[in-house]
């Protein structure tokens, strides 16, 4: 019971439910999103973040969202990508500091939430966007080839 209203909490100070007990556009949005940490998309999208993206970036950015997995290294992100993960990380940031204050249970580690949105398959993703082969994108990245055709597909979900 005590989670439910933590949960509420949160919902309320991010504009997800208004004071009145109704869901917002904000919160129709979220609960529309079927695949993904729906608050962290919300606020991205009603933030403006996605609006100055190129396609390749918005999939590199998506990419966060489906695969948590840590690799052996983690990528250099090219120049184009570096504002994209920082966008997702501050958004993650605000939500999960949000959760943590409303003492919503498994919420007190913040950088923790932060860091899972893990960047690992963003070069790649930019790369299938871009047409590269797929031989090609295996060779980018150390994450098994099955892996990475799993996440893809996961994007298709989000």
């Amino acid at each position: 019971k005590e989670e439910l209203r933590a949960r509420l909490r949160v919902l309320r100070r991010l504009g997800y439910v208004g004071q009145d007990g109704v869901v917002t556009l904000k919160g129709r949005c979220a609960a529309d999103i079927a695949s993904g940490d729906e608050l962290v998309l919300c606020e991205l999208v009603f933030g403006g973040a996605f609006n100055a993206m190129t396609l390749e970036q918005l999939a590199a950015t998506a990419a966060c969202f489906v695969w948590q997995e840590k690799s052996e290294s983690s990528p250099k992100l090219s120049e184009p990508l570096v504002p994209c993960l920082a966008a997702v990380r501050d958004a993650a940031r605000r939500v999960g500091k949000v959760a943590a204050e409303c003492n919503m249970p498994g919420a007190e580690d913040v950088d923790a939430y932060v860091e899972g949105f893990r960047p690992d398959l963003m070069e790649v993703t930019a790369a299938w966007v871009r047409g590269v082969k797929f031989g090609e994108l295996a060779k980018m990245t150390s994450i098994f080839e099955g892996s990475v055709v799993r996440a893809v597909r996961r994007l298709e979900e989000l």
